[in-house]
């Protein structure tokens, strides 16, 4: 697993997806043009979260608009390789926060404030 940005000193890295998602998802947009793409975030960089963790934990509030802002550059770097998101979700799994693997609470009162500044 990983993130767009490993610290909050960092900047938006999606050279990973650059280089392996992007030729794979032109080529079946180019198969089928009518292809429709949605983002679901598993987890926010864990220097946003409880955790300190992409694994478990929950958003930290004072990171609501970092995060907004985190969610809009990923719409953007895929958007700019003609690949836009029909729909984003604000988070797969909002209440399931405990796993072992990447994921993230995000309780009612978040999303609601996630959705309006987005």
């Amino acid at each position: 697993a990983y993130s767009y940005r490993d610290s909050e000193a960092a900047p938006f890295d999606a050279s990973r997806d650059e280089a392996l998602l992007v030729p794979c998802l032109q080529a079946a947009k180019r198969r089928c043009p009518h292809l429709t793409l949605i983002g679901s975030p598993w987890s926010a960089p864990g220097w946003m979260k409880s955790s300190g963790s992409l694994v478990g934990g929950s958003l930290r509030p004072a990171m609501l608009p970092q995060y907004c802002r985190y969610l809009l550059q990923a719409v953007l770097f895929w958007q700019s390789h003609g690949l836009p998101l029909h729909a984003v979700t604000l988070q797969n799994e909002p209440f399931h926060g405990w796993a072992k693997y990447p994921c993230m609470t995000l309780d009612e009162g978040q999303q609601a404030r996630l959705a309006a500044l987005l």
